[in-house]
């Protein structure tokens, strides 16, 4: 049988990362990082995957942020929201990303 399984990971508040080690971070979600983390996995004797994955979105999002998941009959959504100062000023929520999942 094969089923979806999807792994969601927000966090409202995170400390941000000095340069260097957040574009470490970012290159890792690259092509060439994807190849690099697999050499160096099979260097330490890890074997092939049992599964694959993939990212559902274009590139990670490392800021702050709240996911929502809502579940509606046999629906499901997930929406991941950051923080804004919105046009007069005030603190809101901005829309970033939304898949529907069920």
């Amino acid at each position: 049988m094969r089923s979806p399984v999807y792994q969601a990971v927000c966090s409202p508040l995170r400390n941000s990362l000095p340069g260097q080690k957040s574009r470490l971070q970012g290159a890792g979600w690259t092509k060439p990082g994807e190849l690099v983390g697999r050499f160096l996995a099979r260097l330490a004797g890890i074997g092939e995957e049992g599964m694959t994955w993939r990212l559902t979105h274009e590139k990670p999002s490392l800021e702050n942020q709240v996911a929502v998941l809502t579940i509606e009959d046999r629906r499901a959504t997930l929406t991941f929201r950051r923080a804004i100062l919105n046009g007069a000023g005030e603190p809101d929520l901005e829309k970033i990303y939304q898949r529907r999942l069920a």
